[in-house]
């Protein structure tokens, strides 16, 4: 007999229904399908050929220590003309054609002088101001501004500076870098730099080629894909990037009137990504099981409190979480990855 996999509730049809008689009824139930897999050790061999050599350059650790360095900047207000490179606090308004700009005036507005993260030529005009002084000026708006009503469009602008503020960048020096925790020199903290960047490379250079490898494998597996998985997978689609837009603070039907878009019509852009996400999984169970991939109770007790950890408290978290749901979920992620340590091996 062959295994038989539900997928979902079945679909029940009452045939006969009468007193004292035998209550007969069809029942329709979909099935996890079967799949015919290619020879996927061959695939993923010429996938793993494909592997990146990773280095990392002085440049990218000199980046790192800038940033480092900028971050515990201190910002000092003095009386004097703002100047390239000094951070300040403007009140400002714009106007275009004599209207005011939707949105655009600001209180205490922070900006650094020379950082280019505003409107282009902003900054420029801001050098030689005092703290009190005003000033109007006219811009152009780039061609390709995000607000196509007013891409190479003018501008006119009224700023106030509130305040100058000289920006001090601490020195690398051996006792900037003891300040930061357990490195004892700026080699020190050079080295966990190049390692913690190489890390970094190497976990995304395994990432696409593992995506690389079962992607292959999934374009050349023999499946035919119930409807009803693809469904499932749009559910679970839709569901991350609503719970993304809220944790952002956003409000889901707020995106969804930006983006101009329904429910319905993100389901049907989403289509061929779904299906491709159900191939790949069963793909990805397709060969646990020819290999008799089963992980064990420990390591999936182990994946769980993991995945617990990493939303907040693990007592106050298993209060609300489905344990059962949490179980099964850490048993695919183990089994998957034991999947792909096992297309990774091979020679």
């Amino acid at each position: 007999v062959k295994e038989f996999l539900p997928i979902g509730s079945p679909e029940i049809t009452i045939i006969k229904l009468a007193p004292q008689n035998e209550f007969i009824y069809k029942a329709i139930v979909s099935r996890i399908p079967h799949i015919e897999l290619p020879d996927y050790a061959e695939i993923a061999k010429k996938c793993m050929a494909e592997e990146k050599e990773i280095a990392i350059t002085d440049d990218e650790v000199a980046k790192t220590l800038k940033w480092i360095r900028e971050s515990r900047m201190i910002a000092t207000t003095v009386n004097r003309a703002a100047a390239d490179g000094d951070g300040v606090e403007v009140d400002f308004e714009i106007r275009h054609g004599g209207v005011k700009w939707e949105h655009g005036d600001s209180k205490n507005h922070p900006l650094v002088i020379g950082k280019k993260t505003f409107i282009p030529g902003f900054e420029q005009e801001l050098i030689g101001m005092k703290a009190g002084e005003g000033k109007k000026f006219s811009l152009t708006l780039p061609g390709d501004w995000h607000d196509k009503a007013l891409s190479g469009k003018a501008i006119d602008v009224h700023v106030i500076m509130k305040c100058v503020l000289e920006r001090a960048i601490p020195d690398l020096t051996d006792e900037f870098v003891k300040q930061l925790g357990t490195f004892d020199s700026v080699e020190h903290l050079k080295k966990n730099i190049a390692d913690g960047l190489l890390q970094e490379k190497k976990d995304k250079e395994k990432q696409r080629l593992r995506a690389r490898m079962i992607e292959a494998i999934a374009e050349e597996s023999k499946v035919e894909i119930p409807e009803i998985l693809i469904e499932r997978e749009l559910d679970t689609m839709i569901q991350e990037i609503q719970q993304n837009i809220e944790q952002m603070g956003m409000k889901w039907e707020g995106y969804l009137l930006h983006i101009k878009k329904t429910i319905q019509g993100l389901r049907a852009e989403w289509q061929s990504e779904a299906a491709k996400r159900v191939r790949i999984a069963l793909s990805l169970r397709a060969i646990a099981a020819q290999e008799h991939i089963t992980p064990g109770t420990e390591e999936i007790e182990q994946k769980a409190e993991e995945l617990l950890k990493q939303y907040g408290s693990p007592e106050d978290t298993q209060k609300q979480i489905d344990h059962n749901r949490l179980q099964e979920y850490a048993r695919g992620i183990v089994k998957n990855e034991k999947v792909f340590e096992l297309l990774e091996r091979v020679n």
